[in-house]
This record gives structure tokens, C-alpha cells and sequence, in this order.
């Protein structure tokens, strides 16, 4: 058993297929079959069901993925703390982004300018299950352990667009708004969690006629005047500049809090902490409104 069977046997089970496998890997399709082959008759068990072309993980594949994944995290811990122990100038570092994207570039730009030699990884999505160093993310109540920090927390406001009835109002009540159409965020994205919640506490329904697929989007959408919608009162910019007004709930709750987090059984190197220590500042100097 080897690097190379394993990272083989992995890509192939990402994907159930051979192809992709080998399109991601740039490895020949023989090569990852032939490599797989040798990985099962070294374990005496298959790990794929074979219909055809066609490969579906088995039970044996699932307990093998298990541990396959956890060797190859000890490889790259390895490296990283070789790294670290031989002070090498250049790293690397990889962060998750599910919340913040509209700060994600200023903070990235300023970081480069500190530690220009880092590599960064940046991955930005509301349902990527992939391994990161870090996770920067948001939920509407509180957490405490011992591998997050707490960054911020903020408002969560209507948003409605320059010129529509309700944006006068200084503050806005859930009934006031049952017969207004709704631009959300689809379900499974951070915000549209944090505040799912809440009004399910407070028996309200969204009338939703529209789901979008990023916050660009959705700020588009509501300043185009196609309904309103929720936003947060900081971190997704300044609402006037995208013509659009936020408006305070009058009923509690309806906030978020900004974490960042990792994965306190792998080892955090050297870069990932200059980055950790980073951002938590960069979020101390956030200037609230």
C-alpha cells in the first residue's frame, strides 16, 4: 500500500468514476484502475461495485475511504510542521469562506501585503464539505469551543430598494410585511440559516417568489426593485452605495455572529496561525455604525 494507491483510490471514490479521476489527477484511466486493483488485492476486499463503466463504493470502500482520508491529513500535517521546524520563509494556507465574502478581498490584499512569501487557498461557498485550515463563518446564536474565535457580531436588517414604501421606516415589525414579496438566499446558505430560525419563532412566512444564488446577486435583485429581502447591517458593505436601505426589526434576535474556526485535531502551522491572528484583528477594527 502506497501514496499513490490511496490518492488513486480516493479521487476515484470523490467521484465514482474512473474518468473524472483521472481528469482531475491527470492520470490515465488504466493507471488509477491498475492502482486500485492493487490497493484491493493487497486489503483482500473490493471497494467499488463494477456495473459496466459504472463504480459505486461498497461498505468495505466507505471503512477504507475513512482511514484513507485521515492518512493522507497526517501526510500533509507532516509536511506542514517540516516546514515550520526547518523555518522555511514560504508556507501555504487554506480558509474556508461561507460568510464575509463582500470583506474577503480587503482582507486577502492586506494579508499579502504582510506576508507576501504565504500561498493562500481560498475556497468560498455555503455548502463546500472540503478540508481548510480555517473556516470563517456565521450563525445566529452563540457557540463556545476551544477551536473558534468569536469575531463580530451584527445586525441582520430588511433590505428594500431606494424609492419603495417601507423605506422611510426606521424600524419594521414582522406583520407589517406578510403581504411584501421576498428575494432570499437559497436554503442552504449561512444567512438564509441564521435567520430560517427566527422567523419560525415569531410565525412568520416569507411570501419567497425568487431564490438567489449569491449575495451579489441578491443585492442586484433587491436594488432593481424585484422585492425585498434580508441582509446584514455590516459586513455585506454599505447598503447606500448599492441603493439600497436597511431597516431595523423591531422584533429580538435577528443578528449573527462571525466565527473563525479549525480543526483542532490537525496541525495548525505556522502560516495558518499568522492568518488566524490576522483576521481576528481585522475584525477588531471594524467600525460598527
Amino acid at each position: 500500500m502506497d501514496t499513490i494507491q490511496l490518492h488513486c483510490f480516493v479521487t476515484a471514490a470523490k467521484y465514482e468514476s474512473i474518468t473524472k479521476a483521472s481528469e482531475e489527477l491527470f492520470i490515465p484511466q488504466p493507471t488509477i484502475s491498475k492502482q486500485i486493483h492493487k490497493l484491493e488485492s493487497e486489503l483482500g476486499n473490493q471497494l467499488f461495485s463494477r456495473h459496466g463503466k459504472h463504480i459505486i463504493l461498497n461498505e468495505n470502500g466507505k471503512i477504507v475511504l475513512k482511514y484513507a482520508k485521515k492518512f493522507e491529513c497526517l501526510v500533509e500535517d507532516l509536511k506542514k510542521e517540516l516546514i515550520d521546524q526547518n523555518d522555511y520563509t514560504e508556507g501555504s494556507v487554506s480558509l474556508l469562506v461561507t460568510s464575509c465574502s463582500k470583506l474577503l478581498p480587503d482582507i486577502l490584499q492586506k494579508f499579502r501585503k504582510l506576508y507576501p512569501n504565504i500561498k493562500l487557498y481560498i475556497n468560498q461557498s455555503d455548502t463546500c464539505n472540503c478540508e481548510a485550515d480555517l473556516e470563517l463563518f456565521s450563525q445566529n446564536d452563540s457557540i463556545n469551543c476551544e477551536n473558534c474565535i468569536q469575531l463580530f457580531r451584527e445586525d441582520i436588517c430588511l433590505a428594500v430598494p431606494f424609492g419603495h414604501s417601507l423605506a422611510l421606516n426606521k424600524s419594521i415589525s414582522l406583520n407589517d410585511l406578510k403581504n411584501e414579496r421576498f428575494i432570499m438566499l437559497k436554503p442552504e446558505s449561512n444567512l438564509r440559516k441564521a435567520v430560517t430560525p427566527i422567523f419560525k419563532k415569531y410565525g412568520f412566512n416569507p411570501n419567497i417568489v425568487m431564490e438567489a444564488e449569491n449575495p451579489s446577486l441578491l443585492r442586484e435583485l433587491i436594488s432593481s426593485n424585484f422585492g425585498i429581502s434580508i441582509m446584514p447591517s455590516i459586513t455585506w458593505g454599505n447598503a447606500s452605495d448599492m441603493q439600497v436601505k436597511l431597516i431595523s426589526f423591531k422584533e429580538a434576535g435577528f443578528g449573527r455572529t462571525i466565527y473563525l474556526s479549525w480543526n483542532s485535531d490537525r496541525y495548525l502551522s505556522r502560516s495558518a496561525n499568522q492568518l488566524r491572528s490576522f483576521i481576528q484583528n481585522y475584525f477588531k477594527n471594524i467600525q460598527t455604525p
